[in-house]
């Protein structure tokens, strides 16, 4: 099943590398079987379950970060977008993340009055 999809990362060499591969194939879509056969080919040495089970966990954890983490982290990722978007000339796509901005914008600011009426 080894593929563009599940193809080692050459810096794969510690267990944490070895479950962030992981977590980059969960990324890409890769079923739970495909990531099971591809662990044990790739990384014999390890145990194939544990891995992909750390890997879950990971991405488990990311769901429970504070809003504002995740929100600047959709910041910073839709500015760089927009970023090579422009330097491409992919100006629809720049617009795109233009509105996403302001969207994460707002959010913020809702959450902001939302903690500041709280807190009275």
């Amino acid at each position: 099943m080894e593929n563009q999809e599940t193809s080692k990362d050459s810096s794969a060499t510690t267990s944490n590398d070895k479950s962030d591969q992981v977590v980059k194939w969960v990324l890409r879509g890769v079923s739970h079987s495909d990531l099971l056969q591809a662990a044990t080919k790739l990384f014999p040495e390890e145990d194939a379950s544990a891995l992909v089970d750390v890997a879950y966990a990971q991405l488990a954890r990311l769901s429970v970060e504070p809003a504002a983490l995740r929100e600047a982290w959709l910041l910073e990722s839709s500015r760089e977008l927009y970023r090579k978007m422009v330097e491409i000339g992919d100006f629809p796509g720049a617009l795109r993340a233009v509105k996403q901005i302001a969207d994460i914008h707002l959010r913020q600011e809702k959450r902001s009055r939302r903690e500041a009426l709280d807190s009275k």
